[in-house]
């Protein structure tokens, strides 16, 4: 595997000063060792050196130029970026955006597996041109190779609710939301105490590792809505998909509770939120309040011409994800085995896992399934059932497919797949090895309290018998029945 580095990743990696040092050093050195270990090429772009060509600092610069050199340089002569033009326009040479460009033009070009970069700005621009998927921050970066080390680096448990005045303000999660609200913040932290808000929190080794508030209200024709007041993740843990392991607690307590939106607000710098919402629905529309935070809202209510005009996965990603479009849409019921349907729908285990949370594709929403099933008849939109065989022979869960791959390139699924699936590298390397693999990108919907039986499913036509392979479901009208009932 390829990873291609930013500079921001590779001044924490070789410090010239104390300012280098931290709070990234450890994280990108553990990230190096990890590469290191497990035969990961880690590469340097050219235009890169423009970054460490600027600094005004004689000694600095000639020190990070020797160093840069223990890295391998990538040959970008061929990588072409005409596609990227079309996007962003014709940056001078040489300048910020261009070298973003030349980095982001070497993934798309598939040069390189994935971009390791701590620059925001990099990150919302490749969220425009699709290669969210393959552009990392240094703890997801860690995360892909180190997920299947077991057990995780830090035995975390998964999000805990409590109310709000059993936070501790003087947590150092809260510092960076002080400095953002100052003076007013401890005031209202102090006000969310006494209203007793209802809050969800993820403990870490020594400080908390995320933090979710949230505040019921109406609109303006008294529709009840819900305000998401704090959401906050710790650059520590930024791998593990926390921030979508809370929007799933947000999004439940909602579907529960029949509230008809969510919003929330948020300063434009922070890129990295305000990418993860906008995959899941919410849409600023020149909103702003005083302080200059935008306001970012979804509806969790589909108007009956929505739920008509729309295709089924437009519908679960603006409404959802406990809204899907079940009449019209194709259905397939997806065996998965009980030791991967633990890992992958960990929420639906009766005994939880003590350290549940510690792996990303579990904490998502946004999931990979893969398997060497002969069935090319998904598309993006149809619903997937997941029948959990070996135990329990029900369906338990369903979710809407985004997007389809097959391939026999482990480096190509590994793309496609990187950030949602529990196969490690080593795995699908295996997998290509017996055949062509189908990868299919999915949304989590909606889990089944009360799964669906293997003797309802043949009673009902939807199976004849057990599934051993992906397959279409008959019986759909009873199905669908079943589905808007859980």
């Amino acid at each position: 595997m390829k990873l291609l580095l930013d500079t921001n990743v590779l001044i924490p990696l070789e410090p010239t000063d104390s300012e280098d040092r931290e709070p990234m050093r450890a994280m990108a050195a553990r990230l190096s060792r990890a590469a290191s270990q497990q035969g990961h090429q880690l590469f340097i772009h050219p235009a890169s050196r423009l970054d460490v060509a600027r600094d005004r600092d004689d000694y600095r610069r000639k020190l990070r130029e020797m160093q840069l050199d223990k890295y391998a340089l990538l040959d970008s002569r061929h990588v072409q970026g005409d596609h990227l033009a079309k996007v962003f326009g014709d940056p001078a040479r040489q300048s910020n955006d261009w070298v973003d460009c030349q980095l982001l033009a070497a993934v798309a070009a598939d040069a390189v597996d994935f971009l390791v970069t701590e620059d925001r700005g990099i990150h919302g621009k490749a969220r425009l041109v699709g290669l969210q998927d393959r552009v990392f921050f240094i703890p997801e970066a860690i995360a892909l190779l180190t997920e299947g080390d077991r057990p995780a680096p830090w035995p975390l448990p998964a999000v805990v609710e409590k109310p709000a005045y059993a936070l501790d303000g003087s947590d150092p999660i809260f510092d960076s939301l002080r400095a953002d609200y100052y003076p007013h913040f401890d005031a209202w932290l102090s006000k969310c105490k006494l209203e007793h808000r209802r809050t969800w929190a993820i403990e870490g080794p020594d400080s908390l590792a995320g933090v979710c508030i949230v505040k019921p209200e109406t609109d303006g024709q008294e529709r009840p809505i819900l305000k998401i007041c704090t959401l906050k993740v710790t650059s520590e843990f930024g791998g593990l998909r926390y921030g979508e392991l809370f929007l799933k607690a947000v999004f439940n307590f909602a579907f529960a509770n029949k509230y008809y939106g969510l919003y929330l607000t948020v300063f434009p710098k922070h890129e990295q939120l305000v990418s993860l919402l906008a995959g899941f629905g919410f849409r600023h529309e020149d909103e702003f309040t005083k302080s200059g935070e935008l306001v970012l809202r979804k509806r969790l209510v589909p108007s009956a011409d929505e739920m008509a005009s729309m295709d089924s996965l437009q519908v679960n990603v603006l409404f959802g994800p406990h809204v899907v479009k079940l009449s019209g849409t194709p259905a397939f019921v997806v065996p998965i085995r009980p030791g991967y349907h633990r890992l992958l729908f960990p929420e639906l285990e009766k005994q939880p896992d003590l350290f549940g949370g510690r792996f990303p594709f579990g904490n998502g929403i946004r999931k990979a399934y893969l398997c060497h099933a002969q069935i090319r008849k998904i598309t993006p939109g149809a619903l997937l059932l997941f029948y959990r065989s070996g135990d329990v022979h029900a369906i338990t869960c369903a979710g809407v497919a985004e997007e389809v791959l097959v391939s026999r390139q482990p480096e190509v699924l590994l793309r496609f797949s990187s950030k949602r699936t529990v196969y490690r590298p080593d795995e699908i390397k295996k997998m290509c090895e017996r055949g062509e693999v189908l990868a299919i990108r999915f949304r989590q919907a909606r889990l089944l309290p009360d799964p669906i039986r293997l003797s309802s499913l043949i009673e009902q036509g939807i199976l004849n018998g057990a599934p051993r392979s992906i397959c279409s479901a008959g019986g759909i009208s009873w199905l669908v029945h079943r589905l808007e009932e859980a």
